[in-house]
């Protein structure tokens, strides 16, 4: 098979953001739970606060195991295109933006989180070139194709995801509704980059068989 390592690569990568989602779907309902604590009677409150923190470190611990299967894959798929090594850099800086994020709380989380957030822009870029430029030396036209929707879909759903989390830094009381819109925007982002990545499997087994 050519680009085996690539096709070893993209395997785990469609592993890692499946599990992208459970985190996100974690982190939305610790954002969600958050809210309810406004307003909540003072026997409530405190339940409702460690429900959200739980809810909140398990997302972080989810989405740190998919980070670093997401590095293994990518840097197998680095053995058949450089894009891929690119991808593994802001993958290592994701990884420790998210830990410590994940440990720490108020305004030094969000701004880690932030930087999380962009670098996994970086690599979801990067990841959608690498395929991209084996699906031109596949000549695989459809696959090329989805590549440049799917680069301009997931830059704009994390862009704003991006975006959402700084202002919150600066504006705290918008904070959990930007919470919400930036949980909804990446779990829409990894939605859109997880059926490029099946297409990509798709074409492996395919057309290099």
């Amino acid at each position: 098979m050519k680009f085996e390592n690539a096709y070893a690569g993209v395997k785990k990568l469609f592993t890692s953001e499946s599990i992208y989602i459970i985190s996100t779907m974690l982190s939305f309902g610790s954002a969600i739970v958050l809210q309810q604590n406004e307003g909540a009677a003072m026997h409530d409150e405190n339940y409702l606060l460690m429900t959200s923190m739980g809810l909140f470190i398990a997302a972080g611990v989810i989405t740190i195991i998919a980070l670093i299967i997401q590095m293994i894959g990518l840097n197998q798929a680095r053995k058949d295109e450089p894009q891929f090594k690119t991808a593994i850099q802001f993958a290592i800086a994701g990884l420790i933006a998210t830990a410590i994020s994940t440990f720490t709380a108020g305004t030094f989380s969000d701004i880690f989180s932030g930087v999380a957030s962009v670098a996994n822009l970086l690599v979801s870029v990067y990841t959608i070139l690498g395929v991209y430029c084996i699906a031109y030396r596949l000549d695989n036209k459809k696959v090329q194709t989805s590549g440049k929707i799917v680069m301009c879909f997931v830059a704009v759903f994390f862009t704003f995801a991006v975006f959402s989390r700084l202002i919150s830094i600066f504006t705290p009381v918008l904070n959990d509704t930007l919470d919400i819109a930036s949980y909804t925007l990446d779990f829409i982002g990894h939605i859109t980059f997880i059926i490029y990545l099946s297409q990509a499997r798709l074409m492996f087994t395919e057309k290099t068989a």
